[in-house]
């Protein structure tokens, strides 16, 4: 399942993608990438972690909708 979390770096949609990133591909997107950064690391195969992709987007930017990858 492919799975598209917004504000995915911090709280509840940080624990979210986590959780989903583990059996599911899970695109991580929020306007503060360095936070998104901590998603993913050199560790996240012995974490179980390996279905993260990250990606800055502010979802009030229209340029930024319109460039939204087909997930």
């Amino acid at each position: 399942m492919n799975i598209i979390i917004t504000g995915a770096s911090g709280g509840i949609g940080f624990e979210t993608a986590k959780i989903l990133g583990k059996n599911h591909r899970v695109l991580a997107l929020s306007r503060n990438f360095n936070s998104l950064k901590k998603l993913i690391s050199p560790h996240d195969s012995q974490r179980g972690i390996v279905g993260i992709e990250i990606k800055k987007f502010d979802i009030s930017e229209k340029k930024d909708l319109k460039e939204l990858p087909a997930f």
